[in-house]
């Protein structure tokens, strides 16, 4: 077994667990998600639907992502995804000693992403050959 693409699938595998949690909690707590759109996007007023057809959408791409179906495409999308968090919630580094520290954990999230999407070509382990 080659050592890198196999690496790459546990960094794949461990951001895949990060983002179905956020997909899950979409569709177990819909109300905690439309709070966090208008609190960190300032998208207010999304009903229920909206919050499921967000999960719909973030879980395909989370999915083929885990899958390794377009990594050009799928591999962007999550890391577009964590830019957007770790963007959206920028007040909270701020000042790091007021906050909990949890939130730093999204840079790692982002750092880990960014590596995988330079190296998607060398992720091979466990992926899909669908371009």
């Amino acid at each position: 077994m080659h050592r890198l693409p196999f690496s790459l699938f546990l960094l794949r595998l461990s951001i895949f667990v990060v983002m179905f949690i956020s997909v899950v909690n979409k569709f177990i707590n819909p109300g905690d998600t439309a709070a966090v759109w208008a609190r960190y996007y300032m998208v207010n007023n999304l009903n229920e639907l909206m919050v499921y057809v967000i999960g719909l959408v973030q879980g395909f791409f989370v999915l083929a992502f885990l899958l390794g179906v377009k990594k050009g495409v799928s591999y962007f999308v999550v890391l577009f995804m964590q830019v957007a968090f770790v963007a959206a919630t920028y007040t909270q580094y701020l000042h790091p000693w007021s906050v909990n520290g949890r939130w730093f954990d999204a840079w790692v999230v982002l750092m880990a992403c960014l590596a995988l999407y330079i190296l998607r070509d060398s992720d091979t382990f466990a992926s899909t050959n669908i371009r």
